[in-house]
């Protein structure tokens, strides 16, 4: 988690949960500032798993996906690091009692 907080520090942006301080079309910011990456497009969709347990429940499982969009100049193996990086780093993943997935998509964009 320190190394997160230098890294945003040094890239003067937020530390987000997914390293995803957005623009204002939504894009994460970081990935251009950090390693080059140029995300033209970016959503995801988090689905979670209950279980009841008498009149109420509990989260045992969310797996979030990620869907990006990269300019063709960008590597995509750069941004599935940078993924796999911020996921490590994610406050909210390090801080419930159930596993937290990041199964990210990535695309790159047609030249």
């Amino acid at each position: 988690m320190t190394e997160a907080a230098a890294l945003a520090r040094r890239q003067g942006v937020r530390l987000h949960t997914h390293l995803a301080e957005t623009d204002d079309e939504g894009r994460p910011v970081a990935y251009n500032r950090v390693a080059g990456v140029v995300v033209t497009a970016y959503t995801d969709a988090a689905e979670g798993t209950l279980t009841l347990e008498g009149v109420g429940g509990r989260f045992v499982e969310v797996v979030l996906h990620p869907r990006v969009t990269i300019s063709a100049t960008s590597d995509a193996a750069t941004a599935a690091a940078l993924h796999a990086d911020a996921h490590h780093a994610c406050f909210i993943a390090n801080s419930v009692n159930f596993p937290v997935r990041c199964e990210p998509h990535i695309t790159v964009a047609a030249a």
